[in-house]
């Protein structure tokens, strides 16, 4: 395994115990970032997670879709647009600004999207950021959704590809088809889908500030496979990873697989990727589970029976990233010698570079 840098503090299990107070809380602006070169440990960067939400708010949660307001042509450049050939996609896509291309793009890997995630990736917000997506939205390249808010039960909203925006995006030429997510499946799988995709765009930007960060793949298949266990064969079904982060940490390349976690319904799936992780695992690959707080992580320690799994596993608690600090939001599943496990803090910094 390869010596991820931790912190002295920790988490120890089954104990309320706070591992160090912060001095000062600071959101990341280019201010901050200008006195965390001056003074990098002299306060907490905290970053909002719109995916972070209470128990309950599972349950209740739904997600509406909102139909396009436009038919087909579509205007774009005084060329009428059917979306029937490679021609108009290809036009599209021609004549889509940097930005727009850049959100389009944003949407295809990450699958459903906030706008404040959004005005994160493109560094615009206001009015620009409204035209942005008023215009993708127009042009039927992204699908729009509706569901309450968590925090103050207003209506909000999120984007995914359309059909449309699919092939518009790979007329681009800067993403792969099979990192684009099915569109379709949007209306195939259970709302609490956007969340699960929510958290895993969160991770995404907090990771993506870190030094080491190297490269993001949004989609990972791993196939069906069997293990041959006390003389009988056991089959291994194929199991999807939706966001695979490359880091170089203590000079080794590793690799975090994000696995979003809201309660007990995602277990069944943690159970097959645990067992098709463990096939394929090598010393630098680990699983991240992304939960909404610490309580979580506790519970799923007890619940999949973590103090026996042989697993290479970190957690991201975004409620540290929100109320804390987002430098201590992972954490590393770690055993002494007598057997016992603990959380041990990763000790990440902010690229101050100002690039990627």
């Amino acid at each position: 395994m390869v010596n991820i840098p931790l912190s002295k503090s920790g988490l120890k299990l089954f104990s309320n115990d706070v591992e160090e107070n912060i001095n000062e809380e600071l959101p990341i602006t280019e201010e901050s970032l200008e006195e965390l070169k001056k003074s990098p440990e002299s306060f907490s960067a905290t970053i909002v997670t719109p995916s972070k939400v209470e128990k309950n708010y599972y349950n209740d949660f739904d997600c509406s879709l909102i139909y396009f307001e436009t038919e087909v042509p579509i205007d774009v450049k005084n060329r009428e647009i059917f979306y029937s050939s490679d021609g108009d996609f290809t036009f599209v896509a021609r004549n889509l600004t940097q930005n727009q291309e850049r959100a389009l793009l944003f949407i295809a890997a990450h699958k459903s999207v906030q706008t404040l995630h959004l005005k994160r990736e493109l560094g615009i917000g206001g009015e620009k950021l409204k035209s942005i997506v008023s215009f993708l939205w127009k042009a039927q390249l992204i699908n729009k959704w509706k569901f309450n808010r968590a925090d103050n039960d207003e209506t909000a909203y999120t984007y995914t590809l359309s059909r449309n925006g699919a092939y518009v995006a790979r007329a681009t030429n800067k993403i792969m088809a099979t990192s684009i997510y099915d569109w379709q499946a949007w209306f195939r799988t259970d709302d609490l889908q956007h969340i699960r995709m929510w958290k895993l765009v969160d991770a995404y930007q907090i990771l993506s500030k870190m030094e080491g960060y190297q490269t993001f793949n949004p989609l990972v298949v791993y196939p069906e496979t069997s293990i041959k266990k006390a003389g009988k064969r056991r089959y291994i079904p194929s199991v999807a990873l939706n966001g695979l982060i490359e880091f170089k940490l203590s000079d080794s390349l590793i690799k975090f697989g994000l696995v979003p976690i809201l309660d007990k319904r995602d277990n069944r799936y943690l159970n097959r990727l645990f067992l098709q992780w463990s096939t394929i695992q090598k010393d630098n690959d680990y699983l991240l589970l992304v939960v909404d707080d610490i309580e979580r992580m506790k519970e799923l320690y007890v619940e999949l029976d973590m103090a026996s799994i042989d697993l290479n596993l970190l957690f991201m608690d975004l409620s540290t990233a929100y109320e804390t600090d987002l430098r201590k939001a992972v954490f590393l599943l770690v055993g002494d010698e007598k057997g016992n496990k603990e959380f041990k803090t990763v000790d990440f910094r902010i690229d101050i570079s100002g690039g990627q």
